[in-house]
């Protein structure tokens, strides 16, 4: 009986203690988004079941040939320290060194920053993350290392609404009989 209740006690303490140690992710919110060829949207990166953190860093990775960014915002009232947008390389398609941090400290769940894109091209681009190395995440001065999700943005065309072709069918029918009654 002592055995059992010693497994059982053991067992136990390591539910509780993963059930506290939850998994801290970097993610895109929306995770895989739809877009049309020439509009912009917006992207935000989030972390979510943090301990309490002072912040950490990100490096963003995309095919340049589909989407660009364009501006990267990062709540100031949220994360007061400092803070770094990063730097845009459209021509390599990255963003390189997009860090936060804050006093106060943050958790479990918030965001990172907002990502404005351009959709510049038809198909479906990947979206990446790596840690910025020289601003790790961490709470307490320990680093967490967060599992990064990968996120894409599908491009597609521009397809006419309904409405539009319905109208534009009907102009073309009038134009036919007035070219016909024209003949008459």
């Amino acid at each position: 009986m002592k055995v059992f209740k010693v497994i059982f006690s053991i067992i136990l303490c390591l539910v509780l203690w993963s059930a506290e140690v939850q998994a801290a992710t970097i993610s895109f919110n929306p995770v895989n988004p739809t877009v049309s060829l020439g509009s912009t949207f917006s992207m935000d990166i989030v972390g979510q079941g943090f301990p309490v953190t002072e912040g950490g860093g990100v490096n963003l990775y995309y095919n340049k040939d589909i989407v660009n960014v364009l501006t990267v915002t990062i709540d100031d009232l949220v994360w007061e320290f400092l803070n770094d947008e990063g730097t845009i390389n459209n021509t390599t398609g990255n963003l390189d060194a997009l860090w936060v941090a804050s006093f106060a400290g943050r958790g479990p769940n918030f965001t990172v920053a907002t990502i404005q894109f351009q959709a510049v091209g038809l198909g479906t681009t990947p979206l990446t993350m790596t840690e910025y190395n020289l601003n790790p995440w961490a709470s307490g001065g320990s680093e967490i290392n967060p599992l990064f999700n990968a996120g894409s943005v599908n491009v597609t065309a521009v397809i006419p609404e309904p409405a539009s072709i319905i109208l534009m069918g009907t102009g073309l029918a009038g134009m036919l009989r007035l070219a016909r009654r024209k003949k008459l």
